[in-house]
């Protein structure tokens, strides 16, 4: 099963908004889903639920960039109108694993 074809794409496609992730100096337009409003987001092994900004990109999008997850951590992310700061990442594999998935930019709003 092709999950990019069967899933991501859909929802990317549908909901996935033009974005600026800036490494360094570098700027790299990418599709994200905004999850600014918050996420639920499990902490001290799970024994606390908390709400975080976040974005959600494609890996295999990074990839295609020449980004690797770990590149994004600091990273500036423009979506909608707002910037922020990529404070962490998780990832979210598809059934093929984490190259075929999604990541989590978990985020913190720059200030000015």
């Amino acid at each position: 099963m092709d999950y990019q074809a069967a899933l991501l794409d859909p929802i990317y496609i549908t909901v996935g908004v033009p974005s600026t992730l800036t490494i360094g100096s570098v700027d790299h337009g990418v599709t994200a889903l905004d999850k600014t409003a918050g996420v639920a987001l499990s902490v001290n092994g799970g024994e606390v639920d908390t709400v975080v900004p976040a974005a959600f990109v494609r890996m295999r999008e990074l990839a295609a960039l020449g980004i690797a997850a770990d590149d994004v951590d600091d990273a500036i992310l423009s979506i909608n109108g707002g910037t922020w700061v990529v404070e962490s990442h998780r990832m979210k594999p598809s059934p093929k694993g984490e190259a075929d998935g999604e990541v989590y930019l978990l985020l913190k709003k720059k200030r000015a």
